[in-house]
């Protein structure tokens, strides 16, 4: 069996110690907290096989940030942790793993049109509203308003800087309309939590009240929160801690203008699809299959369903194309990169993971333990 050598690491708190690698097999780094585990599998031989494969198409590289006299027979490695940076919210499931591309390509060519109709970074495909995000930054009524509060409570938590002024309107306002104030917020109906929300008074109430030592008096109709209007004077701005980036309300989250709802691939327009479990999407495909095919399109189908199928097995059948990379937790992104590599074209790879297993549920780590152990003997699988 070939082997990687490295000897002399010193890298970090690594005290000059040699390393053999078997390639195409297991090797578990064991120790206790702080021993130079990490220094040794990401600081060490992670970033040489890094280094030595990125060299060959940059000019300009960095110097190593790691410590070894010599090395040989390395490969390109592929560092895989539970962690997750990436903070771009236009970065989806479908974009990361460069499905998107094979998604719209599949509506073009099942639907006779062209490719541009359906690609999300042009203006004229996105909804006007949230501009393809699919989300909106808004109010957030489970951080504004405490529920198990009464009215007769001020139970918005934006409200208590003046909070003598803002108990007594919110009392008029509820005797106007007719509103219990000892009701709390989750037992209030529908009608009467909007009212709150978004409503305004008929009648101005002139309002005594305290703040701090001082005394005031104010006469304003009432207006609810999410109006947006003042009623006192230098009254402040909600700070960014109260909003949420929630779904959008024109496009229902499906990121595309209206006209691209009139464009169904078995029943599914495009953002439906991108927006649909994967778990849902195997009838979808399974009724594709059935229909006669266009040429190409079964190419594409099995490349998708490959990615799918084995999302489902890792226990993520839960998650959608559309779901973005920010929203994902270190151990859902862990095992959607173990897909990628499962489906890989590339070989003579190092992947090197951090505690795969931890965190996962009994089912989760059976199936995650499952497909790391059979990458050391991997029967590729055609995902083009």
């Amino acid at each position: 069996m070939e082997q990687i050598t490295i000897t002399g690491i010193q890298t970090n708190n690594l005290k000059n110690i040699d390393v053999t690698i078997k390639k195409n097999a297991l090797n578990l780094i064991i120790g206790p907290s702080g021993s130079g585990k990490s220094s040794l599998a990401y600081g060490t031989i992670a970033k040489i096989g890094l280094q030595e494969y990125l060299s060959m198409f940059f000019d300009e590289m960095s110097d190593p940030s790691y410590k070894v006299s010599e090395y040989h027979n390395m490969s390109a490695t592929v560092p895989i942790k539970q962690a997750n940076f990436n903070s771009n919210v236009k970065s989806t499931i479908g974009t990361y793993f460069s499905l998107s591309n094979k998604i719209i390509a599949l509506y073009a060519l099942s639907l006779d049109m062209d490719e541009h109709f359906f690609v999300l970074n042009r203006e004229e495909n996105v909804c006007p509203v949230c501009h393809g995000l699919g989300t909106v930054k808004q109010m957030d009524v489970s951080k504004i308003l405490d529920f198990k509060k009464t009215i007769a409570e001020n139970p918005f938590k934006c409200w208590q800087r003046r909070n003598d002024f803002f108990s007594k309107i919110l009392v008029k306002f509820c005797e106007e309309k007719g509103i219990d104030i000892n009701t709390k917020v989750e037992d209030l109906s529908e009608s009467d939590l909007n009212q709150l929300l978004n409503g305004e008074s008929k009648e101005k109430f002139k309002i005594n009240y305290t703040h701090g030592k001082f005394k005031a008096v104010r006469t304003t109709k009432y207006f609810g929160l999410f109006t947006q209007t003042s009623m006192i004077k230098k009254e402040f701005s909600l700070p960014d801690s109260y909003y949420s980036d929630l779904k959008c309300s024109s496009c229902n989250g499906l990121k595309y203008s209206e006209k691209h709802l009139e464009f169904k691939l078995n029943g599914l327009s495009i953002g439906e699809f991108m927006n649909t479990p994967f778990c849902d999407l195997l009838l979808f495909f399974d009724k594709m299959k059935k229909k006669k095919l266009k040429p190409g399109a079964e190419r594409l189908i099995n490349s998708i369903c490959v990615f799918i199928n084995k999302a489902i097995e890792l226990n993520l059948g839960y998650l959608s194309f559309s779901r973005t990379i920010p929203s994902l937790s270190g151990g859902e992104l862990q095992r959607l990169r173990l897909i990628q590599v499962l489906c890989t074209q590339l070989t003579d790879l190092i992947l090197i993971f951090d505690e795969p297993l931890a965190g996962l549920s009994g089912n989760e780590k059976e199936a995650v333990f499952k497909n790391i152990t059979g990458l050391s003997k991997k029967t590729y699988t055609d995902c083009s």
